[in-house]
């Protein structure tokens, strides 16, 4: 899975691609290479793990082997120095291994480029990371208001992924709005925040129930949604967390 720690992006801005992944297969895969493609107009700041940018726009992970129910997760750090506001920001990252395809897996992802600052920042995390099968997973999302204004209208709303579950009423706070007491998979769990005051913060969390029946390996991938008046752009974050 290819993610971003912000989108949208504004031109000149730093920002966090992060890549993960798991090994839900019956063996060990070897000879693993992770390749993650960035469009023109990134230029690449640094890379965990040992990785090499082996041409430009072109950063790859060779990894020995990830065994059965282990997960990897990686870093570029990136800054959008030759782009425009409205363009969009096309990534892709590719999977290979030993036995496999040409390519065993792939993800992409589109980040925009706004032409001023969003007021709002967005800041996911879920704990423990990873986390076992049949356990709770607790979220905390943090929306804060950068800007000397108050910001109003600011609603959030969460995909529920298919490996968890919650309700409502009772595991989220402030109370979430879903389509019955329990957020299932791929339910759209909404909260309306009203207004944050400016350098205020709104936290949202979530005691989400992980079902049982995950194997090792699998990601669960949850996409925050933010919207309010006067933000030039949707606020899109992921957040990902392995099952071990």
């Amino acid at each position: 899975v290819l993610s971003a720690s912000k989108d949208p992006v504004v031109a000149g801005e730093t920002f966090t691609l992060n890549v993960d992944v798991g090994n839900t297969s019956a063996g060990t895969l070897t000879n693993l290479q992770m390749t993650t493609l960035l469009p023109a107009g990134v230029s690449v700041d640094a890379i965990s793990d040992g990785g090499t940018e082996v041409n430009p726009g072109e950063v790859v992970w060779n990894n020995t082997s990830l065994a059965v129910g282990a997960t990897l997760h990686r870093e570029i750090t990136v800054t959008a120095n030759g782009v425009t506001a409205g363009e969009l920001l096309r990534m892709r990252a590719e999977l290979i291994h030993d036995g496999g395809s040409e390519i065993d897996n792939n993800s992409e992802l589109t980040v925009s480029v706004s032409a001023i600052s969003s007021p709002l920042s967005v800041v996911i995390g879920a704990t423990p990371d990873p986390v076992a099968a049949n356990n709770p997973l607790l979220y905390t999302i943090t929306v804060t208001n950068n800007s000397a204004q108050t910001v109003d209208a600011i609603n959030l709303t969460l995909r529920v992924p298919p490996e968890i579950n919650f309700n409502a009423l009772t595991d989220a706070a402030p109370d979430a709005v879903c389509s019955g007491n329990i957020c299932n998979q791929n339910d759209e769990a909404v909260w309306d925040l009203g207004s944050i005051t400016a350098g205020a913060s709104q936290v949202i969390t979530i005691d989400a129930n992980v079902v049982a029946s995950l194997n090792s390996g699998s990601l669960i991938v949850a996409p925050v949604r933010v919207t309010a008046v006067g933000l030039s752009n949707v606020i899109n974050l992921q957040n990902i967390t392995g099952i071990q």
